[in-house]
């Protein structure tokens, strides 16, 4: 990619059109403070089909550049702020989006947040809420003492209630409930 090409406008030329989509960006980091991210242009677009080249910086550190359009990193300590640039060969075109790292145990204490959601705003009553509420609570003190294979299996026990309330909660709903609680499952397996 060439540095000689500022954001400008090509005659004729529709620029392209960055990809990831969206600024912010929620990871969960298995052993609470980092995580690796895999940076992926492939959502980026040009409407005239022009080749396009990437070249990703990181931000917050500098600019540190990598031009790949998959690139792998490591995010530390909460944070990273990241841009994209994409290449048509006329036109350079940016987007902007920041990284931040979850530990898996706010991502559990979320699940009550997601729960009250659900609640408060949809209106929907989840059966034995107290209950849950204390496997979620349990489950995110097992985390934090690193007795990972006692939080699994209460997050396990949490994914069963709520699969037998999805006819309450709503397909959509109890799926994402059951998907978040997923995916700290899979975030800590690895560190088992």
């Amino acid at each position: 990619m060439s540095d000689e090409n500022p954001l400008s406008s090509g005659a004729g030329n529709a620029p392209a059109e960055p990809g990831p989509h969206g600024t912010t960006f929620w990871v969960i980091a298995p052993n609470g403070s980092s995580a690796t991210v895999v940076l992926d242009a492939s959502a980026s677009y040009d409407l005239d089909h022009d080749a396009l080249s990437f070249r990703w910086a990181r931000v917050d550190d500098g600019e540190q550049f990598f031009s790949d359009d998959v690139q792998t990193t490591n995010v530390w300590h909460e944070s990273a702020q990241f841009r994209l640039n994409v290449f048509d060969g006329t036109t350079t075109t940016s987007a902007s989006f920041a990284v931040y790292l979850l530990t898996p145990a706010e991502v559990v204490r979320d699940l009550i947040d997601a729960m009250d959601k659900l609640e408060m705003e949809e209106g929907i009553h989840i059966r034995a809420r107290n209950s849950l509420d204390t496997l979620l609570d349990k489950a995110a003190q097992y985390l934090g003492k690193g007795e990972l294979a006692r939080a699994v299996d209460l997050l396990d026990r949490f994914q069963e209630r709520i699969a037998t309330q999805s006819h309450l909660l709503g397909a959509a709903g109890a799926q994402d409930l059951i998907g978040i609680a997923q995916a700290v499952i899979d975030a800590v397996s690895s560190l088992r």
